[in-house]
């Protein structure tokens, strides 16, 4: 199966009223599980690099190179997809390496700056044969879970209308309550606010800050329009859990480990798929 653009990954899903898995991704065991979880569910998936875990040129080249290579061998539809670019530079080097799709994060800017910078990478991917993704208003908290320093501010519905018609991006993540890491109490979504942004805006809408909502949560969110749902903390932390557990009533090597921990993370992963409504939707595409 070949790699596939965002683009394509979520038409089915807008139109469907699914959603489809995004996992951040930063070494071979990661990568190993959710394609093997992909594989097993035949569903797409959207296999991702995050800017904050590879911020330095060679980190880019050496990533994006193995997540490639897994990508083009899996037997489903995989979106190759960079998370949260901060710069333009990055986002044009992860296109120059072949990934299918990018996330121009100028959320944390001006809106005129937003605008202008995200205008330039959907000008380069166009080129490239890449989709994008900006984001309109801002989720809460860096990548990962960390202070970002910049204050969550939800997305106004009627904003989405001139956003995307300037910068003809091809997916829009917004921010209606979640917030980046585990939830260290019940977060309240504006679900109403969502249905309102589905209304206005023409292209597919993004959740990030997925990690930790209930199944319901998910459900209501897909139910108004989100296509994409963007998980790490809770994808880790699958693997930190086995890890920890091993540590306290087992003795493995760590070629047992690294086996085991993937078998957990492939079955968190295969959980969302099912939640999501993304299982054997790969024929589809």
């Amino acid at each position: 199966m070949s790699v596939v653009t965002l683009s394509e990954i979520l038409k089915d899903a807008h139109e469907k009223k699914y959603a489809v898995a995004m996992l951040d991704v930063f070494n071979l065991e990661m990568i190993y599980a959710v394609i093997e979880a992909a594989e097993t569910e035949k569903s797409p998936v959207i296999l991702a690099l995050a800017e904050a875990h590879a911020n330095l040129p060679r980190k880019i080249a050496e990533m994006t190179g193995v997540i490639n290579c897994m990508a083009q061998k899996s037997s489903v539809p995989v979106c190759t997809h960079f998370d949260h670019g901060m710069h333009v530079e990055c986002c044009i080097s992860v296109m120059h390496h072949g990934f299918s799709s990018v996330m121009f994060d100028g959320s944390a800017l001006p809106y005129e700056e937003n605008i202008g910078k995200t205008k330039e990478v959907v000008k380069y991917a166009s080129i490239c044969g890449a989709s994008v993704e900006a984001e309109l208003g801002h989720v809460g908290n860096a990548e990962g879970g960390g202070d970002d320093g910049v204050s969550a501010v939800l997305t106004d519905p009627e904003q989405t209308v001139d956003f995307v018609s300037r910068t003809k991006v091809d997916a829009l993540a917004v921010s209606i309550g979640t917030t980046h890491g585990l939830y260290k109490s019940k977060t309240a979504l504006d679900i109403e606010r969502l249905t309102a942004i589905r209304a206005k805006c023409p292209v597919p809408l993004v959740l990030h800050g997925g990690s930790g909502l209930s199944n319901d949560d998910y459900n209501k969110c897909i139910k108004a329009g989100i296509s994409k749902i963007n998980i790490y903390s809770e994808f880790v932390q699958a693997g930190i859990e086995y890890i920890n557990d091993v540590n306290r009533s087992k003795k493995l090597n760590y070629w047992e480990i690294s086996q085991q921990s993937i078998d957990t993370m492939k079955d968190f992963v295969r959980q969302k798929m099912q939640i999501f409504g993304s299982s054997g939707r790969a024929v589809a595409l």
